[in-house]
């Protein structure tokens, strides 16, 4: 059984290639292919696997995340996943799993 979970900048989900250019900064626009190009590397099909929990932590469904270890999420300031990271803490918060949120300030991803 596990206890715990530690997540370092994890990449939650696809908000970074499916959000709205306009909603984009610039890190956002020059990050968007590079990491789209690592979750097809894990994807079977990443366009039919939209939902899939297995590929997007963040998708998992309400009972299976009453169900998650208790997290510690530590990420960076200027990470092309912070938005995502941000709202997944939001729902582990609400169901009692985060233990602890941490963003360094001044930090890009790969280097916090």
């Amino acid at each position: 059984m596990i206890k715990s979970i530690f997540m370092q900048a994890p990449m939650l989900d696809d908000t970074l290639w499916t959000m709205p250019a306009d909603q984009m900064t610039a890190m956002e626009k020059l990050d968007k292919e590079p990491f789209k190009s690592i979750f097809k590397l894990h994807a079977k099909d990443l366009e039919s696997q939209h939902n899939d929990p297995n590929l997007y932590p963040s998708k998992m469904s309400d009972k299976d995340l009453k169900r998650f270890p208790d997290a510690v999420i530590q990420t960076v300031e200027f990470d092309s996943f912070l938005r995502e990271t941000g709202k997944f803490a939001d729902r582990l918060k609400n169901f009692g799993r985060l233990k602890e949120y941490t963003v360094l300030p001044g930090a890009v991803h790969g280097l916090g």
